[in-house]
């Protein structure tokens, strides 16, 4: 039961911390595009927030 529990929160909180990266990413891309620009080139090369971002 509290592995349980524990592997949950675990979820619960990578989709809060992707969530929230989403936004980060929106606002730099809305407020200041040099700094996404930046940001975009670097998740392309170490992950795939890049197709979140784009989906939400």
């Amino acid at each position: 039961m509290n592995e349980e529990l524990k592997k949950e929160n675990l979820m619960k909180l990578e989709e809060l911390l992707i969530e929230n990266f989403v936004k980060v990413l929106k606002y730099f891309k809305e407020k200041n595009t040099e700094k996404f620009e930046e940001f975009d080139s670097l998740l392309k090369k170490e992950c795939n927030f890049r197709v979140l971002f784009e989906k939400n």
